[in-house]
């Protein structure tokens, strides 16, 4: 049996609703049983925690959505929580014959707003869990800033995950990378396996790169599971918070490049505080310098394409330099 249980971190008012939080992303947790002997209850238990710490919280009613007479809760309502405490609950289920049950467990509050959690007992299939990523607003003419995301097997079976959607990714408008915990390509960790409960941390870089508006995108998993859980969603805003008088500040040149790895053509993106020349140079792993590309530059973000095609696979390190600051990006070439 397994008892999956997703909730989003919702605000209501000056209090907040949490099931089993184990994340700042807001996920809730999963109680998974596999699948349970027939005739036979199976317990567990689920916590209700009133996340807030300046006041109390009241759940009016909490119930069994669709097959109350096979999931069996041990409080309907209604349940006082004080400020920053849990309710511990348990969930009972029984079958008479093998099935496989998609079911909702509601928490109605006091102001009436509705909790789902999701039920789903009988199957030992991988399940992926993934959680999504919110930077809120970043200072466009900084380095952005980099988050951690998890993928989660809550299912029984091993998880297999073959990678993602690179193509998403690189598109006209990446503002967001990507990596594993040692920053690189997101896609050298895969193809990986995770066993029932097992996690895999990845880290997501967002870089507004001058451009003042609001950015989402996701990164969406392959693997071997059915569920639909399997999409990292990423949102953003650019800001700009303060101006740059300083031709020196450090934050003033930025540059990337996608995709990465690369195989014939790249794009750099280059943003400046300050319209300055420059020059972009890639150098490789023996230290040979080779020039790419020069320009009179511009204020905020611009784009070049770039042909790669003639440099041989491996690590190379660009770098885009003006009179007054310098800029690098580590990307690989393969074939």
């Amino acid at each position: 049996m397994i008892i999956r249980v997703i909730l989003s971190v919702v605000f209501m008012g000056t209090f907040l609703l949490s099931v089993d939080l184990w994340s700042a992303e807001g996920r809730g947790t999963t109680v998974n049983f596999g699948k349970i002997p027939l005739n036979q209850p199976v317990t567990r238990t689920v916590n209700l925690s009133n996340e807030k710490t300046d006041r109390g919280l009241l759940v009016e009613s909490i119930y069994v959505l669709h097959h109350p007479d096979k999931i069996k809760i041990s409080s309907s309502g209604p349940a006082y929580l004080d400020a920053g405490s849990t309710l511990l609950f348990r969930v009972t289920a029984q079958i008479a014959v093998d099935t496989i049950i998609v079911d909702t467990i509601e928490f109605v509050s006091d102001d009436r707003k509705v909790f789902l959690a999701e039920i789903l007992i009988g199957t030992d299939e991988p399940i992926i869990q993934v959680s999504d990523i919110d930077y809120g607003e970043i200072e466009a003419s900084s380095n952005g800033e980099r988050k951690r995301g998890v993928i989660r097997n809550i299912g029984v079976s091993d998880l297999v995950i073959t990678g993602y959607d690179e193509s998403k990714m690189n598109g006209t408008n990446n503002f967001f990378d990507p990596q594993t915990d040692f920053g690189r390509p997101l896609i050298t960790a895969f193809p990986v396996v995770l066993s029932e409960s097992d996690s895999l941390m990845f880290w997501v870089q967002y870089s507004p790169m001058g451009e003042l508006a609001g950015h989402t995108s996701n990164v969406a998993f392959y693997s071997n599971a059915r569920t639909e859980d399997s999409i990292c969603i990423l949102n953003g805003k650019g800001v700009l918070t303060s101006n740059i008088n300083d031709e020196a500040d450090t934050r003033s040149l930025r540059v990337r490049i996608s995709p990465s790895p690369a195989s014939t053509a790249a794009r750099i993106e280059i943003y400046q505080a300050v319209q300055s020349p420059f020059t972009i140079s890639i150098t490789d792993v023996l230290g040979r310098q080779y020039p790419l590309l020069s320009g009179q530059g511009s204020f905020g973000a611009s784009t070049y394409p770039v042909d790669v095609s003639a440099y041989e696979p491996g690590s190379y390190v660009l770098q885009v330099s003006t009179d007054k600051a310098l800029s690098t990006a580590l990307f690989t070439i393969v074939r």
